[in-house]
């Protein structure tokens, strides 16, 4: 039976692996698109619902100011994240401000008037829509998946962007909450403050949540 030493040790082992070995490298359309059976796979064992097809993924690929990053090891895709220009989120966020509106809650002094001015502004390609989120269950957590997002939200703040709009799913809620408190720590170490959120719905997910750089 293995000493706690001898665990923790493998365990620092193995992370020092994923870090040396898995690169976070730009998901260009190209290598979307050649990706793309490993990309389904990855999406298929992550989410137990909502799952697109491959013609779906494809076409999020070629969407407004798409922009994605993965993590690669040996060829083998272990993680990825990407999205496009939020505009043709209006509608949608818009149904969660009608429909929802009591389950959503504020921080930072925002509340539905503010909401409503930035979404009014969707059109001005300042928001940007994280459509799909993903990683083997060994690489959550790792310090390569946190260099990857990063990397990922880096070059969005560069790239002009001052709003982050996305349906997080339960891993990715965990990362933004340490039980039902905001994790502001790890919110302000990525850059960003948060705007809105609503309560999750029977998947386990957050209809709307929108973030802000800073």
């Amino acid at each position: 039976m293995k000493t706690k030493d001898q665990f923790l040790l493998e365990n620092l082992y193995q992370k020092i692996l994923l870090l040396e070995f898995s690169k976070p490298i730009n998901l260009t359309p190209e290598i979307f698109q050649n990706k793309i059976k490993d990309i389904y796979d990855l999406e298929k064992k992550s989410f137990d619902a909502g799952t697109q097809d491959e013609d779906d993924l494809i076409d999020d690929s070629m969407q407004p100011n798409f922009l994605g990053y993965c993590l690669m090891d040996n060829d083998e895709l272990k993680a990825f994240i990407y999205g496009f220009d939020a505009r043709d989120q209006i509608p949608i966020v818009n149904d969660s401000l009608n429909d929802y509106l009591d389950e959503i809650t504020f921080y930072g002094g925002h509340d539905k008037e503010k909401l409503k001015q930035i979404v009014g502004l969707m059109n001005n390609n300042n928001t940007f829509y994280v459509s799909n989120f993903a990683a083997f269950d060994e690489y959550k957590g790792s310090i390569a998946l946190g260099r990857m997002v990063f990397s990922f939200l880096s070059e969005l703040k560069n790239k002009g962007f001052k709003y982050l709009l996305f349906d997080g799913r339960k891993d990715t809620m965990n990362l933004i909450f340490k039980g039902e408190s905001l994790n502001q720590k790890r919110i302000s170490n990525a850059g960003l403050n948060m705007v809105a959120t609503t309560s999750p719905d029977q998947y386990d997910s957050s209809m709307l949540t929108l973030m802000e750089f800073i």
